[in-house]
């Protein structure tokens, strides 16, 4: 941003021994920026417009649903039939109905965390295959710019695992 002629970058707070600079915030209204060297004013400046700028990018992005979607039609050629209709039946009964009505840009571990406890009663497979596909929804929103960062990439499934098995011995195979 260009500085008008005359008119400094910032000035000296003798009070509190600080730099000031104004800026405007999304709303028009004029925010005083302060630190302790001019340059650690630049980089709180430059950290705060950042942050206005994702918050803007998250309030205007598409709901999680529509990235789903969005997802699912694109990797449909890449999966067989079987996989495409488990797929959209993991998305219709299970993740849409917690996740579908969040901002894609405001999906927080929070939510991935609620939509987990949503399934807490499946096996830990199942657990394992439906957080799988929100993780690479999610993964796809980040390479996409709907997303910032991928909330599920750290969750991981829960219940118990699967009980041992023991199998049948020949005779009782016969």
């Amino acid at each position: 941003m260009a500085r008008r002629r005359g008119r400094p970058e910032m000035t000296w707070v003798p009070e509190k021994q600080l730099w000031k600079k104004q800026i405007k915030d999304p709303s028009g209204k004029y925010v005083p920026v302060y630190g302790d060297t001019k340059q650690a004013v630049r980089d709180k400046v430059e950290a705060r417009r950042a942050a206005w700028s994702a918050a803007a990018a998250a309030e205007s992005s598409p709901d999680f649903a529509a990235v789903a979607i969005r997802w699912a039609s694109l990797t449909a050629s890449d999966v067989s039939p079987r996989v495409r209709a488990y797929r959209q039946s993991a998305l219709n009964n299970h993740i849409l109905p917690v996740l579908g009505e969040t901002a894609a840009g405001q999906l927080r571990q929070e939510d991935v965390l609620r939509f987990k406890a949503s399934v807490s009663s499946m096996s830990r497979d199942s657990q394992t295959k439906l957080l799988a596909i929100v993780r690479n929804i999610c993964a796809f929103g980040v390479k996409n710019g709907y997303m910032t960062g991928n909330p599920a990439e750290d969750v991981k499934p829960g219940g118990p695992p699967p009980a041992e098995v023991d199998p049948l011995t020949p005779e009782q195979a016969a």
